[in-house]
């Protein structure tokens, strides 16, 4: 967050104009602790924390939460099966050396199982959210309805149209 403050504040001087910096984590309780005041319960906590916490709630940064399966910072900071390592090193728009001549790009085939697997995980929510509204409607007793559609006419003269409405 340091280094991206002063990339920030650079390109700010540079080119006139206010930029925004957005911190990506995967890590919620890093962000949680970032968004609140104050140490609370914490113990042994750096003096760093309180500053990034400043930053945050004055809106100079701003957190959003990034999945653990795209976090690009993984790649070279823990230790990866080799599917997820070539799907991340996809992601970042890596050429291995040996396809230089076709520019294939490292993990394709990862990054196209992860997109399928992702399409599929957004079928399944869905599926779970309308079965969960029909539970609902049928425990409310709102179950499927028969409506048969009839065509309207003019109303009677004696009729007013409120009642003809009804």
């Amino acid at each position: 967050m340091c280094d991206g403050l002063f990339i920030i504040t650079c390109a700010q001087f540079v080119l006139g104009e206010a930029i925004h910096h957005v911190q990506f984590t995967d890590s919620s309780s890093a962000r949680q602790l970032a968004s609140r005041q104050g140490v609370g319960k914490v113990r042994h906590l750096s003096g760093k924390v309180l500053w990034v916490q400043q930053m945050v709630n004055d809106k100079l940064v701003i957190l959003r939460q990034l999945p653990t399966a795209v976090n690009l910072a993984d790649i070279g900071t823990k230790n990866l099966a080799k599917q997820r390592l070539s799907y991340l090193m996809n992601e970042s728009g890596l050429i291995s050396l040996i396809y230089v001549a076709t520019g294939e790009e490292v993990g394709w085939e990862e990054a196209q199982q992860q997109k399928e697997k992702s399409a599929n995980s957004q079928q399944i929510k869905r599926i779970g959210i309308a079965k969960t509204l029909f539970n609902m409607s049928v425990a409310m007793g709102l179950g499927p309805v028969v409506a048969d559609a009839q065509q309207c006419s003019e109303p009677s003269s004696g009729t007013s149209a409120w009642e003809f409405f009804w």
